[in-house]
């Protein structure tokens, strides 16, 4: 409708459940946002490689990474132009969309990108070895993907807080324990390699205590930002499934149910899964 499609939003929507609940549907816009896709944030080049390969893992459909290959490398291009050599960090202010509100906590290295170029880097060195292509770079990725993973490891987890902070080692977010929701479902969810069983119990136990984080309505995407407005103090429920998997995976059933009935709340209440609303109010905005 002249609006455009939303690189990071169809791609997550098809790795969390599209790929396997509408298939045909899912593949037209995956292959539709590697060509034309609206890169909607800091985080949006991570994704396709992410979401395709998932696909393929759904489906066994391998037509799909022929058909995406070549386009795909785009994405690649825009992350090693912000990847930091001596950090082994992804340069990315905002955890979320692009019109993001400012993180001024996160000293410009925000948490959640660091996950999902990793395994943007693993998933294309996955399609490379698939479709036998480019076994050299296939190498280089997952090099670069275990740098990212491992400094995410050694410099986002504080210890004394019990959480993964959504800024490393010596920025504000680390200091004082700050951690978005974003950066949290990634964290605890299995599919990404982050915490072990011990930092997931933890860092669940922290979500479900910190003030200002968690109720009936849903989680608080930004917990520690005082302010109000489409990011903070706000809860985008469909965004918590990683955090639902990672309940389930520790055995947190009273958890596990309070996130399902966020869900079946929204789905009442405004007639949509994917939908943004008031954390205090449960209003949709």
């Amino acid at each position: 409708e002249g609006f455009g499609v939303w690189v990071r939003d169809t791609c997550h929507n098809a790795f969390r459940i599209a790929n396997f609940l509408i298939p045909d549907r899912i593949r037209k816009s995956l292959v539709y946002v590697t060509e034309r896709g609206f890169n909607n944030g800091c985080d949006s080049a991570a994704m396709p490689p992410i979401a395709i390969w998932d696909y393929y893992r759904a489906t066994s459909d391998k037509s799909i990474l022929y058909e995406t290959y070549s386009e795909l490398f785009k994405f690649i291009e825009k992350a090693d132009s912000i990847y930091d050599k001596e950090k082994g960090l992804i340069r990315a202010e905002h955890s979320a969309a692009q019109d993001a509100f400012p993180e001024i906590h996160n000293g410009g290295d925000s948490l959640s990108p660091q996950i999902y170029y990793a395994h943007m880097y693993f998933d294309m060195a996955n399609i490379c070895d698939e479709i036998q292509k480019a076994p050299e770079k296939s190498m280089v990725f997952r090099q670069k993907g275990e740098a990212i993973l491992s400094n995410i490891k050694r410099q986002y987890w504080n210890e004394e807080k019990s959480c993964f902070t959504s800024g490393p080692r010596g920025s504000e977010a680390y200091e004082k324990g700050i951690w978005e929701a974003t950066g949290a479902e990634a964290c605890v969810w299995p599919r990404f390699h982050v915490a072990d069983s011990r930092q997931r119990r933890e860092f669940l136990q922290t979500i479900k205590t910190q003030r200002n984080a968690l109720n009936d309505f849903g989680l608080n995407w930004y917990p520690f930002e005082k302010g109000k407005n489409h990011f903070w103090n706000t809860c985008w429920v469909s965004w918590t499934e990683g955090i639902a998997v990672a309940a389930n995976h520790e055995g947190d059933i009273a958890l596990l149910r309070k996130l399902i009935f966020q869900q079946v709340r929204n789905v009442v209440v405004n007639k949509t899964f994917h939908e943004a609303v008031d954390y205090t109010t449960g209003k949709a905005w």
